[in-house]
């Protein structure tokens, strides 16, 4: 048997007017597997907290994520800011400051990783 060699596609979709990246076929988005990846979780867990998307599609995404890690995490910086009339509130919430503190991180190391 001879193994056929082919890229596989991302299982990655825009949603609510490119506002939002999405995993195929669900309603789970980018941002909530990387926060679980983010935390340390295996993808096992994150599999099973999300069982609409798959331990293959969550391998999938956390391997985008390592090869587009500087694009991702400006994404996701952005897509952490809330609107004005709830930032303040939002801001002041440790889970909030936590999670901005994790992707700024993360940026930096992958910023270092390019130079």
């Amino acid at each position: 048997m001879t193994l056929q060699i082919a890229a596989d596609t991302v299982p990655l979709y825009l949603a609510e007017e490119g506002r939002i990246i999405r995993i195929e076929g669900t309603r789970v988005s980018l941002d909530s597997i990387l926060s679980s990846h983010l935390r340390g979780e295996a993808p096992e867990e994150i599999a099973a907290a999300f069982p609409t998307v798959g331990l293959a599609n969550v391998h999938a995404v956390i391997a985008y994520y390592l090869h587009h890690r500087r694009e991702i995490i400006e994404y996701l910086i952005e897509g952490a800011l809330p609107p004005n009339e709830v930032r303040e509130r939002w801001e002041a919430h440790p889970d909030y400051q936590a999670h901005m503190q994790r992707l700024v991180a993360e940026r930096d190391a992958a910023a270092r990783e390019r130079h």
